[in-house]
């Protein structure tokens, strides 16, 4: 598990264009994605996660030539999730230059995750669930389950291939009104031996320090919180500095 709690940024895209949808509906377009990677760049952001949601849309998907521009404009570890579902597409992910692939539909097919894991590393997989709170069970990737199940499920995926978990929490996602799985989060950085990352609806930094100094939570994927002014409904990229991040850490562990 990294040693230092990371901050991600993460961009959406639909058709090469960067946009933010809210509980993954209307996508807002915020424009060039080359120009954000740019700005997390200079801001030296810890790493950089692409969700293309072209298909989601029904829209083409991003062309390569789109991708390829962001890769030359991001100088830190970047990862990209969009509908790969079996080895060939992650080749094409890694030949691209991506560090990491996010996977989701490969999910429950054992023998696909573990050769994606075994051909690139299990470092360069993390494993994406997006998760709804539903009355008395929570819904994982479409299936409905108890905290038990979860446990079960992500201890699985874990020993067959995936190095990161990311628990994605789709009702806020995009509303900056609180994460709201930190119970389910914390339970899962408990028993795992992989580490845990969350996304979705996180206020602000001093929401995100607070999640990671007080579990085992390792990372915290954020997007609205760098893409948006924090008082207004307004484009506006921004990212913390290292020691203004790690600060927070600190006051939130006392």
């Amino acid at each position: 598990m990294a040693s230092k709690p990371r901050l991600v940024a993460s961009l959406s895209l639909v058709s090469g264009e960067a946009v933010k949808t809210k509980s993954f509906h209307e996508p807002r377009y915020l424009g060039d994605p080359m120009n954000f990677t740019r700005l997390f760049s200079r801001f030296e952001v810890d790493e950089l996660a692409i969700f293309d949601f072209s298909e989601r849309f029904d829209k083409p998907v991003t062309q390569v030539e789109v991708l390829e521009g962001i890769l030359q404009s991001a100088f830190m570890p970047i990862s990209y999730g969009g509908g790969v579902s079996n080895l060939e597409q992650a080749k094409r992910v890694f030949a691209l230059g991506f560090d990491r692939v996010i996977l989701k539909s490969v999910l429950n097919d054992s023998a696909e995750l573990n050769s994606i894991a075994s051909t690139f590393g299990q470092q360069a997989v993390i494993a994406c669930l997006n998760v709804t709170k539903l009355k008395g069970v929570i819904e994982v990737n479409g299936e409905k389950m108890e905290m038990e199940d979860l446990c079960r499920y992500a201890t699985r995926i874990s020993k067959e291939g995936a190095g990161e978990l990311l628990l994605h929490d789709v009702k806020q996602d995009g509303t900056r009104g609180g994460y709201s799985l930190f119970a389910e989060a914390s339970e899962l950085a408990d028993v795992l031996d992989i580490p845990v990352s969350i996304m979705g609806g996180v206020r602000d930094i001093d929401e995100a320090a607070q999640i990671v100094s007080s579990s085992k939570v390792n990372s915290v994927v954020g997007s609205s919180m760098f893409v948006f002014h924090p008082t207004r409904d307004s484009v506006f990229v921004n990212y913390p500095k290292r020691d203004i991040w790690e600060e927070k850490i600190k006051r939130g562990m006392k």
